[in-house]
Parts: C-alpha cells; structure tokens; sequence
C-alpha cells in the first residue's frame, strides 16, 4: 500500500505464539499523533471481528461491568470498509483520536487497523486513504 506524501512505512511479517502468521504495516510521519497500525492475520476460531474489536476494545479503554451503558448496549460503531461491516471504537489521546476498526476482509482473515491524528476530519482521510489503497492478498 502506497501512503501519503512524506509518511514512512515499515512492513513486518511474524509469528504468533500459537503459530500464527500477522503482517503488520505502520504507517509514521514523526509526529506522534499522525500515524498508522495495520495487523493482518487468520481470524481466530470461533471469534468474529465484533469480538475482536470488543476484546480491543476493553484492552485499551478498559470495561468496567458497572459501566452505564449497560450489558445489552455495546460500545462499538459499526460502519462499512472495503465493503465488509468494520467493527470500531475511537478514543482520544494526548493530541488527537485514535480510531480502531476490526474487520474480516475476507473468509478467514482478519484486518485491524489504528488510525491516529490529529482531528476527525483527518482520521476520515485516512481511514478512506487506506481503504482505496490496500490490497489484502
């Protein structure tokens, strides 16, 4: 995947514990708060990319059980990307959001991708950057 004008990209493949194979694209501009987080791997048995973005989810905001939205609201959005329903969540940081989407692209194969900048009009522009560039084979 091509990125913007003057962002560095690193492309890693590696195994899991359990033997799995990730390939994780990161997407750096120098400023800490534009950047990018691709992982692509097996979507792990008997879990859906709404369990993986809840399991994110709590990893990374935290679930509390007394949490006011109650056991049947969940906090995720749900929104389409590369056509395929993309399971989410944003958060703010020091300087900016950052935007978690999980999705199976594809039978079997699971894509989840942090987006971090500076305001939402950027996190959409990139969030669509991605989705007209990548190419998951």
């Amino acid at each position: 995947m091509n990125l913007p004008e003057g962002w560095k990209k690193s492309v890693e493949t590696y195994q899991e514990e359990d033997g799995g194979e990730v390939t994780h694209l990161e997407g750096t501009t120098g400023n800490e708060n534009l950047y990018l987080d691709i992982f692509v791997a097996a979507l792990p048995p008997d879990t859906t990319a709404e369990d993986e973005a809840l399991f994110n989810y709590a990893d990374m905001i935290g679930w509390d059980e007394k949490d006011p939205m109650g056991e049947d609201r969940s906090p995720l959005t749900v929104t389409k990307f590369m056509k395929k329903k993309a399971y989410g969540f944003e958060g703010l940081v020091e300087n900016g959001i950052l935007r978690v989407m999980c999705v199976e692209t594809t039978p079997g194969t699971l894509l989840v991708m942090n987006v971090c900048a500076p305001d939402e009009v950027q996190v959409a522009r990139l969030v669509r950057h991605i989705e007209l560039n990548l190419n998951i084979s």
